[in-house]
């Protein structure tokens, strides 16, 4: 009995030993232009990062630091967003099924510019790209089937319920707002020292919200 609870607490520790000592071996920065390679499709702003490091002994997870999303040419050379560190949690259970959930989101100060031209629009019209389905001809009420309202009413938001994290913490964020169209002469608008908490996220019941700001 003594050699099992010996052995036991022996491999324990071992498997302790390898977790914490995990990031100093694995390099996920060999992934960097892999990870910028999945976003050209969603968006055509220059996305970079810094590093991207595996977290053990605050929770299993990874950490980028440096993200920045350029803003369009149009508006202004700097970064549209800016962001110290992103760390995310994820589960360890639902890696045994090959599945990838986030438990907790935590974007440290991060600092977004949002600008609005002269002609009233925003520098964030052009963010994400919208593929639009040619081969989607839309229907008269009349004309849809029963068959086709069902399966629409049938579709469940899974994927989007698993991609969400259970709390998302924004930390220290920094908001600029320049319009030059309603306040051509007036300097930017700053949103400074926001925190913003966010528990039990979920697109099935209210949210639970804490936010406070300097203005």
């Amino acid at each position: 009995m003594k050699k099992i609870l010996l052995y036991g607490v022996l491999i324990l520790g071992i498997c302790l030993v390898v977790l914490i000592s995990a990031p100093f071996f694995i390099d996920l920065n060999k992934y960097k232009d892999s990870v910028l390679a999945q976003l050209k499709p969603y968006t055509d702003r220059i996305v970079d990062f810094e590093t991207i490091d595996l977290t053990i002994v605050s929770g299993l997870g990874i950490e980028i630091s440096g993200l920045q999303v350029m803003d369009s040419p149009a508006f202004s050379p700097e970064a549209f967003v800016h962001v110290d560190a992103l760390d995310i949690k994820i589960r360890i259970l639902p890696l045994i099924k090959k599945q990838i959930i986030a438990k907790k989101i935590i974007i440290h100060q991060p600092t977004v510019r949002i600008m609005r031209n002269a002609q009233g629009v925003f520098n964030f019209s052009d963010l994400v790209k919208i593929k639009k389905d040619d081969s989607i001809k839309p229907q008269h009420a009349s004309q849809a089937s029963p068959a086709s309202l069902s399966s629409k009413s049938a579709v469940k938001p899974g994927w989007l319920a698993a991609a969400l994290a259970h709390s998302v913490f924004i930390d220290q964020a920094r908001i600029l707002y320049k319009d030059e169209k309603l306040l051509p002469k007036a300097p930017a608008i700053t949103l400074d020292a926001l925190d913003l908490k966010l528990r039990d996220v979920s697109i099935e019941h209210p949210i639970s919200i804490e936010l406070a700001a300097n203005l």
